[in-house]
C-alpha cells in the first residue's frame, strides 16, 4: 500500500527500469514525508541503499531549503553556519547512534532563529561586518533572550566576521542543566516510544526533561 502512493510509485517504477539512478539523491527529489522516509529505510534494509542517518538527510533538505528561500546576503553566511559549526559536529555521529527528532527540530529552530536576526540587521541598516555592541544589546532587549543567537554571534567573532561582542546569558534562579541539549532531546524520544515504562513515569520523565 505505501508503495504504491505517488511518487513513490513512479520513482520505484523508473528505478527499476534504469531510467532514474537507485540513489539517496533520486528520493532526495521526491522531498519530505513519512511515505519517503519508509521508502528509503525499506530500501536501505534491502541493501539497495548504502545506510544513512535518515533523519540527518531530512534535516540536510529542510535546511537547505529553508535557506534558499531567504535574501541572497543571508544566504551564504547561514550556509557557512550551517555546514561548518552543524552538519559539521551532526556528521561524526556514528550511525548507530542517528540524531533523534527532537535535535532536528532544535537544528531547524536554529536556522529560523537566526534567518530573524539577519532580517531585523536588514531592517535596521545594519551588517555584520559592523555590528556593535549597543546594537546587540538591543536586540536583544527587544526579544527572547537565547544561546541561539550567542553561539551565532560567538561564531562569527570566531571566523573574524564581526568584532568581539558581548551575549549576556539570561539569569536563572534554576540550577544549571547538566546534560547537552541534544542528549537531552535523545532522552525525551525514548520516553515516547518506551512503551515497557508505566505511562506514569513516561510523563514525570518528560516533564522534567523539557521543563
Amino acid at each position: 500500500r505505501w508503495l504504491r502512493h505517488e511518487p513513490i510509485d513512479r520513482t520505484l517504477r523508473a528505478m527499476a527500469r534504469g531510467a532514474k539512478s537507485i540513489s539517496h539523491d533520486t528520493l532526495n527529489e521526491l522531498g519530505q514525508s513519512t511515505r519517503i522516509r519508509y521508502f528509503r529505510r525499506t530500501l536501505i534494509a534491502a541493501g539497495s541503499l548504502p545506510a544513512i542517518d535518515v533523519r540527518l538527510n531530512d534535516l540536510e533538505l529542510r535546511s537547505r531549503a529553508l535557506i534558499e528561500a531567504l535574501p541572497a546576503e543571508h544566504v551564504v553566511i547561514i550556509t557557512r553556519f550551517f555546514n561548518w559549526e552543524t552538519l559539521r559536529k551532526l556528521r561524526r555521529r556514528p550511525l548507530d547512534r542517528p540524531i533523534s527528532v527532537g535535535v532536528a527540530n532544535a537544528r531547524t529552530t536554529e536556522l529560523r532563529k537566526i534567518a530573524a536576526f539577519l532580517a531585523w540587521l536588514g531592517e535596521n541598516n545594519l551588517k555584520l561586518s559592523t555590528l556593535n555592541q549597543v546594537a546587540v544589546d538591543r536586540y536583544l532587549a527587544h526579544h527572547d533572550p537565547n544561546l541561539i543567537i550567542g553561539r551565532f554571534l560567538a561564531w562569527v567573532v570566531r571566523h573574524r566576521i564581526t568584532q568581539h561582542l558581548d551575549v549576556p546569558r539570561a539569569q536563572s534562579t534554576a540550577s544549571s542543566a547538566t546534560i547537552a541539549e541534544d542528549a537531552i532531546w535523545e532522552k525525551v524520544d525514548v520516553l515516547l516510544q518506551a512503551e515497557s515504562t508505566p505511562m506514569s513515569s513516561r510523563i514525570i520523565g518528560l516533564f522534567l526533561l523539557v521543563f
